[in-house]
């Protein structure tokens, strides 16, 4: 009896699991069912002939949008927009050109609606727009040497009053000061709180604004550097500097934003690149009369931006330049700060914890 008992027992819990196994499968192949009936992608009628994907187009030169139907006997195209170069552009028919009037460097956003009749659909095409000519090219005199403090990890600086204004770096010790540049002495400091790592540094309107790496924060202060309140942005912070009514951010990437003080919200979004391709790691900024001048990280080179379009308009050699300010290696020691006395039309220059701050005058390269 007890083996029967078992054995009808063992043979239950067979039965069991068999019945799992099918309920398992049921549910397996109900959702294969599932995934087999979802909506298949509905196919586009026509298709984008010109300009092909990631086409490189100079400024002033023609954009041509030409469009094909997709299959003999579907209805002609009547009529096509095109949205996202400045302008609302119509065309009849199945092709067009437009060369835009004031281009902005980068991947503009653009939307073309094709007319079939009643019906229609949206085309969006990939291009890359560029300046036409290539950076002019310049290398640098040293004119004046200053001495700086070396503990001074420059993230941003800038000259007011005879005076540079810096904002130094590294959680724990990011500050914001005051220096005379004759002596380099420390004539004001601020402590940042520990968790802060300081960056950019720009004066609108007779206040300081100073940007944080990753903390989202900012800080704006008086002259005297007395605390007047904080901002916020969604993008890690590099590079700041003003212009007119504006301060220009930069994040590390190609892109600069074009920022109202007052609330700091973004009024618009540039893309950087020269006459081939993006130009990246973005960090330090001045304006040095109507032009840009940027930091990129790592390299011993500036470039001149143009802030109306993002076209990269020069760039200036400084290879040898942090050699004469220390022979430290490493990515702490990089190039990184530029400031420009409007009234006495002096450019400075300067590293990470170097020694030294440098006054330059550039000169223009002969072609290569």
């Amino acid at each position: 009896m007890p083996y029967i008992y078992a054995r009808e027992k063992m043979m239950s819990k067979k039965s069991l699991w068999f019945v799992l196994i099918v309920f398992l499968a049921a549910c397996g192949e109900a959702e294969e069912t599932k995934t087999k009936t979802k909506s298949p992608r509905i196919r586009k009628k026509s298709v984008l002939v010109k300009p092909t994907t990631n086409q490189k187009i100079s400024f002033g030169e023609q954009i041509v949008f030409e469009i094909e139907k997709r299959e003999e006997g579907s209805l002609a195209i009547d009529s096509f927009q095109v949205k996202g170069l400045g302008e609302n552009l119509w065309f009849t028919g199945n092709t067009g050109s437009f060369t835009p009037e004031n281009p902005k460097s980068g991947s503009p956003k653009i939307n073309i609606t094709v007319y079939f009749g009643t019906e229609k659909e949206s085309l969006y095409p990939k291009v890359t727009l560029l300046p036409s000519q290539p950076p002019t090219r310049y290398t640098y005199k040293v004119i004046n040497t200053f001495p700086h403090a070396e503990d001074a990890y420059i993230q941003g600086f800038l000259v007011k009053d005879n005076y540079f204004l810096e904002s130094t770096g590294r959680r724990g010790s990011s500050t914001l000061r005051k220096v005379v540049p004759e002596s380099g002495e420390v004539a004001r400091n601020l402590n940042l709180q520990s968790e802060y790592f300081g960056e950019g540094l720009a004066i609108w309107d007779e206040k300081l604004y100073q940007l944080t790496w990753t903390s989202q924060i900012g800080f704006i202060y008086d002259l005297e550097f007395n605390p007047l309140g904080t901002f916020n942005y969604t993008s890690q912070g590099w590079g700041l500097t003003t212009y007119g009514d504006q301060l220009i951010m930069s994040d590390g990437t190609e892109n600069l934003y074009l920022i109202n003080p007052e609330g700091f919200t973004t009024n618009e979004k540039l893309e950087v690149y020269n006459n081939e391709e993006k130009v990246s790691n973005l960090n330090e900024l001045e304006m040095v009369e109507d032009m840009l001048f940027a930091n990129v990280y790592g390299e011993e080179y500036v470039v001149i931006i143009d802030p109306e379009t993002g076209a990269v308009r020069g760039q200036i050699d400084f290879t040898g330049l942090r050699a004469q300010a220390t022979n430290k290696p490493g990515a702490d020691y990089v190039l990184n700060g530029i400031a420009y006395d409007e009234k006495e039309k002096r450019l400075f220059v300067t590293g990470k914890l170097w020694p030294y701050v440098f006054e330059v005058s550039l000169i223009e390269k002969a072609e290569i």
